[in-house]
């Protein structure tokens, strides 16, 4: 009986090597999680992502999937140099406001706060969680 079981864990580990194995060399490159956008932007001012304040200045920014309706945000400065916003977002394909211009900016009384970007090109509209 003890043979069985061994011989029972041991497949099952070899199962779980090759599914890991599997994963990790024959995905075909749509399973992946990839990149949804990336640019640049420029803050004239400090401006609140989350719960990191980033200095003006030149910034990029990608976002990436994580499931239908949330990305993960990353911002970082064009030099690498200083603090970097990672933050959950919420994206709808629900298009932007003509007048909507890239990031759209509110005072919570202690400074600017990111409330959400428009991404024309992708008619894609990102909501940050206000919350801190």
């Amino acid at each position: 009986m003890k043979v069985r079981k061994k011989n029972a864990l041991r497949s099952s580990a070899v199962i779980q090597m090759a599914l890991a194995i599997a994963l990790v060399c024959g995905v075909p490159a749509s399973f992946v999680a990839q990149e949804l956008v990336k640019g640049t932007f420029t803050l004239s001012e400090p401006v609140r992502f989350g719960s990191t304040v980033l200095p003006a200045g030149p910034y990029t920014m990608s976002v990436e999937p994580v499931t239908s309706t949330k990305v993960l945000v990353f911002v970082r400065a064009e030099n690498k140099i200083g603090p970097v916003a990672s933050l959950l977002a919420t994206a709808s394909q629900r298009g932007c406001e003509v007048s909507s211009r890239g990031l759209s900016l509110q005072s919570d009384g202690t400074g600017l706060v990111a409330r959400s970007m428009c991404l024309h090109r992708q008619e894609l509209t990102i909501d940050f969680d206000l919350a801190r």
